[in-house]
């Protein structure tokens, strides 16, 4: 009996602690949007005036192809172009601030949102030679994502194809945690950040993974959620126990 509690509970143990280890993700799901919202496409055809339809990761339609930046590699921007950041749509019930910070949690540009939906405004200048820096949002109850989260907050997608669209960078932002949860539609907050000239390249995302847009993801550390630890530290008890009981047999 000894021998199956001991066993038992180590391979218990043992499953929450592989659980806890880093795993491997591919692009972070973006589930389908609750009745009346809008999601990704709609939003996108609103801002280009074109009927998108999918491909593959991403949206095409009209010359304009809108791929997917693999999420280990937006987690830190590099601009090497001067650029404007731009709040383009918000569908949240909050008001955020949007910024950059440096590694050391210095905040080096802010903006507050203002109005909701597609009438949604805030936005600032980037200096080109900026970086590397972490996207955020806060709100001023003190709630704030960065980019460089590692559970992933934002979804991010290049523009290219057409003149008037190339060179722009697409920030979709979830304003709730999966743990709290989220919906992970990501459609809360949108900005758009364009270089200074038709054709210049945006954002250099050298944000700590392989890549970009198509290419494979890296691993991801995702922790233990919170509500696991106490069953952890249970089940680490039980099997301290069991392993004393089983050395002192005669």
């Amino acid at each position: 009996m000894q021998r199956r509690v001991l066993l038992c509970s180590g391979l218990a143990a043992g499953a929450l602690w592989v659980g806890a280890l880093p795993a491997r993700a591919g692009l972070t799901d973006v589930r389908p949007t609750a009745n009346g919202e809008v999601g990704h496409e709609q939003i996108l055809e609103r801002l280009y005036g074109v009927d998108f339809a999918a491909s593959g990761s991403g949206y095409s339609a009209g010359g304009i192809n809108v791929s997917r930046v693999d999420d280990s590699a937006d987690r830190v921007l590099s601009f090497d172009q001067s650029q404007r950041v731009e709040l383009v749509a918000a569908f949240t019930g909050w008001e955020w601030d949007i910024g950059l910070e440096d590694a050391s949690g210095r905040r080096v540009a802010t903006a507050p949102q203002s109005g909701n939906g597609f009438n949604a405004t805030g936005g600032f200048d980037v200096p080109a030679g900026s970086g590397p820096l972490a996207l955020t949002i806060e709100h001023a109850s003190g709630r704030q994502y960065r980019s460089g989260d590692s559970l992933d907050q934002l979804v991010t997608y290049t523009v290219s194809g057409a003149d008037e669209s190339d060179g722009k960078t697409l920030f979709f932002w979830e304003n709730w945690s999966r743990r709290e949860g989220s919906d992970m539609d990501f459609n809360d907050l949108v900005l758009l950040t364009s270089a200074g000239a038709p054709g210049d390249d945006t954002a250099d995302f050298s944000g700590g993974g392989a890549g970009g847009a198509g290419e494979a993801p890296a691993a991801t550390g995702v922790p233990l959620p919170p509500a696991a630890w106490p069953g952890a530290v249970s089940l680490f008890g039980v099997t301290w126990y069991a392993m004393r009981r089983y050395r002192k047999r005669p």
